[in-house]
């Protein structure tokens, strides 16, 4: 309980879909091997914490709710959902 951790990073996109939610976009340039699952299934591992606080900042600042948490793998041009 008396921990305290700073967190800094930098969202690469974020924008507001015709509902008014916000959809967060990340781009990679990760190398990954596999199948396009296996692919999924690792940027999740990799990433899941990190667009899950970009989300709360976005939403901390905007009270919009992040309704879209997409991870674009740059190399492959392949949009993960997270």
């Amino acid at each position: 309980e008396d921990e305290f951790s700073l967190v800094q990073g930098m969202i690469d996109c974020w924008f507001l879909d015709s509902d008014g939610q916000a959809v967060l976009i990340d781009y990679k340039t990760d190398r990954i091997s596999g199948t396009r699952e296996e692919k999924e299934a690792e940027l999740k591992r990799r990433y899941q914490v990190q667009l899950d606080m970009y989300a709360q900042a976005i939403t901390a600042a905007t009270g919009k709710t992040v309704k879209e948490k997409i991870i674009w793998l740059i190399r492959d041009g392949v949009a993960v959902n997270l």
